[in-house]
């Protein structure tokens, strides 16, 4: 049962492929690798979620866009 399920995931997901750009973190200035750390901003989420394409699914459970558009009071804690 397990190598079925491995088969199928393998089959669906296929094999890594190598990257044709990567970064190198060490010649990212120290004072530069803080903001990588940094959580997002209430206005970044809010920004990026804007420029959704309102009637596409953007996460796996189910809801629009234009859902998030409509109930971003409600919402925006969740994210």
């Amino acid at each position: 049962m397990a190598e079925a399920a491995f088969q199928h995931y393998d089959d669906l997901l296929g094999t890594a492929v190598d990257r044709d750009h990567t970064i190198n973190f060490e010649l990212i200035e120290p004072s530069n690798l803080i903001d990588l750390d940094a959580p997002f901003s209430e206005g970044e989420i809010r920004s990026a979620v804007k420029h959704l394409p309102t009637r596409k699914v953007p996460y796996p459970d189910g809801f629009t866009a234009e859902f998030l558009h409509a109930c971003w009071s409600i919402v925006k804690s969740n994210f």
